[in-house]
This record gives structure tokens, C-alpha cells and sequence, in this order.
């Protein structure tokens, strides 16, 4: 019997992303796994779209020539059975006569971010026996048919693995890596950089190496076991957007888990589509990313490296002296409110 994964995506005015993946989720070679979406009160009738499309009323429409095609059309059988429930009935545990549907929708009533979304999901898996692993994805990835195979075979090699990342790559350039496995985090800056940037996919690495490189795993697609949630718990839901995975990981230290990467587990991953396609506004868009970048950098800071939020908040004056430069006015105002907004948030003791 294989071990049990529950997939969870999270999707905010994205269903056609989501879609996507779950064309590519429900070809996955593993043969034990149920999929959770989680709608953040989307305004683009994303809930109604991935119903109809389950029911099979609605195929997966790409461009021409789409170089990731195969993982996604045609599409795979329809109707796929569900079950439907709100953010209090999931948190529950569902209905207890429920069936082992493999497609599980919730929609939590609000946007609750990225950990908020997961978490209401991880809420409801946690009331069930029957799981081993979690894996979150973006909605905006489409993934290998081997991908979880791979994943669950690397988290299986050593007991002290608590969360492994896959090799991901931009939908773009299929041959870019946006990161190998996750994050490196220089501290004293409160910045991260991808491990493993614009790297080409043929260049063959240590995946040990690659481990001590990485101080979290890339949000975008995390495996993660069933103690390490109960060790550790959920995610902090203080970021909203941004540095959650990086919170996880640092708490995880004292447990003394190790991140792992499965080189061989490759993800393609809409950079930021998300965010794009739930505005048209690209400009205020972006002013959202970059709020909750800045901001989270130091709430991150102040819980975790209090010692260095003198030099993270000089790190801001440049930022400013950027943004100056570019005139971009209105920016200066968001970094002033974003650090402003950083000292507000009341830390949580997780």
C-alpha cells in the first residue's frame, strides 16, 4: 500500500492556472493521493469554472504550440467526483460518512493569503487517518507525471527529511530554473535568492550540496510529511504573501529536520501569474508584491534575527534611494508604509 499524499492548491482569480494543474496533478504515476483546492473567495467565478470543469462541461484551452501540452491535453477522464465544502464544514473534518472522493473543493469565504489558504486545507487533512504527506503547489505549476513518485521516494530515503523541494522551472524557458529545491537566506539582510537561478536543466548537480545551500524550500511546490506538521505545526499566517516557507523551515531547526531536493522532480512554474491575472493593473499588482516583500522581510527579521533589524532596516534606504531613482514616487510611499505596517504585526509564538 502506498502512502497516502493529499495535494493542495490554492487558487485566488486563477481558475484557468489551476485548471492547468490539475490536468497535470490528475496524470500524476502515483497511485495514492486525493487533491484539495482551496478558492480564496475568488471574484472571476473561479469556483463555478472548476466545478463545471470537473463535471466535464469545460476542457483546458493553451496556446498553440504550448511546449507543455502533453502534460495537460487532452484532458483526463471527466466526471471526476468531489466534494464541496465551506471553510467551517473542511475544518470540521467534513461530513464522517464521507466518500474517498479524489477531488476535495473548499472555498474559505475570504482571501486568506497563501498560508491561510493552506492552512484551512491542512485543518481538514489533519482530521483525517488515512494521510502520510502533504504537497502544496501553486496554482499557476504544471508538474510531471513522475514528479510525486520522485518526491515521496527522496522524503522516504532518510526519517530526519521533514519537507522536500523539486527542481523548478520557469513555463517560459524550459531549460531556466527559477530555484533547485528552495532559498538561501543571508540573514543579516533579511533577503533570500534562489538557489540554483537561471541555471540550465542539463547541468548535473549534487543533490547533497544543494541541501546545504538551502535554508527553506520554494513555496511554489513543498512536500512535506505528516510529523512534521504535527511537530512543527502549520503555517504562520502572519505574512499573508511571502516568507511563510522560510518561517517554517527555521522553526522546524529545533526538531531537527533537514530540507531535501529531488533534482529529478521537475515543476514548471508560472512566475507571479497569480498576481497577474487577478488584476489588470500590472503597476498595482506589483506594488502589492512589493509590499509584502519589504514587509515581510522584517517581520521575518524581528522574529527570528532581532539582532539584525538595525542593518535590514538601513538595507531600506537604499531600497528608497532606488526607487528615487526610477521616480517611482508612489513606491517611496509603499516602502515608508510596509515598514511602518512591519512593526504593527503582532508576532505570533509559533
Amino acid at each position: 500500500m502506498k502512502d497516502k499524499v493529499y495535494i493542495v492548491v490554492v487558487n485566488w482569480n486563477g481558475w484557468r492556472q489551476t485548471l492547468e494543474c490539475l490536468e497535470s496533478l490528475f496524470r500524476q504515476n502515483y497511485i495514492s493521493w486525493r487533491v484539495i483546492v482551496c478558492d480564496n473567495a475568488s471574484t472571476d467565478d473561479s469556483w463555478e469554472k472548476i466545478k463545471v470543469w470537473a463535471d466535464g462541461h469545460l476542457e483546458v484551452k493553451s496556446v498553440e504550440d504550448f511546449p507543455l501540452m502533453d502534460f495537460i491535453v487532452p484532458g483526463v477522464p471527466k466526471p471526476i467526483p468531489y466534494l464541496e465544502y465551506n471553510r467551517e464544514e473542511s475544518e470540521s473534518g467534513g461530513k464522517p460518512d464521507e466518500q474517498d472522493e479524489p477531488l476535495v473543493l473548499i472555498q474559505t469565504g475570504e482571501n486568506l493569503g497563501f498560508s491561510g489558504g493552506n492552512n484551512v486545507a491542512l485543518r481538514y487533512i489533519q482530521s483525517k487517518a488515512d494521510y502520510n504527506y502533504v504537497w502544496i503547489l501553486n496554482n499557476d505549476t504544471i508538474v510531471r507525471p513522475d514528479a510525486l513518485t520522485i518526491l515521496v521516494d527522496k522524503l522516504n530515503s532518510d526519517p530526519t527529511y521533514g519537507i522536500c523541494g523539486a527542481t523548478v522551472v520557469y513555463q517560459h524557458d524550459l531549460n531556466c530554473i527559477q530555484a533547485r529545491g528552495g532559498n538561501s537566506h543571508i540573514a543579516w539582510l533579511g533577503q533570500t535568492r534562489h538557489v540554483g537561478f537561471l541555471e540550465s536543466l542539463e547541468t548535473k548537480v549534487s543533490e547533497k550540496k544543494i541541501e546545504k545551500k538551502i535554508d527553506c524550500v520554494l513555496g511554489a511546490c513543498m512536500l512535506v510529511t505528516k510529523v512534521f506538521i504535527r511537530d512543527v505545526g502549520l503555517l504562520s499566517e502572519i505574512y499573508f504573501l511571502y516568507f511563510e516557507e522560510l518561517d517554517w523551515a527555521l522553526r522546524a531547526r529545533k526538531y531537527g529536520y533537514k530540507l531535501a531536493y529531488a533534482s529529478q522532480a521537475v515543476i514548471y512554474h508560472k512566475e507571479g501569474e497569480t498576481l497577474r491575472e487577478s488584476n489588470r493593473d500590472r503597476a498595482e499588482k506589483s506594488w502589492t508584491a512589493d509590499y509584502f516583500e519589504v514587509r515581510n522581510r522584517l517581520v521575518l527579521t524581528r522574529k527570528f534575527y532581532p539582532w539584525a533589524l538595525p542593518i535590514v532596516c538601513l538595507s531600506f534606504i537604499i531600497t528608497m534611494a532606488n526607487r528615487v531613482h526610477r521616480k517611482q514616487w508612489k513606491r517611496i510611499g509603499m516602502v515608508c508604509k510596509a515598514v511602518i505596517d512591519a512593526f504593527k504585526v503582532r508576532l505570533d509564538t509559533t
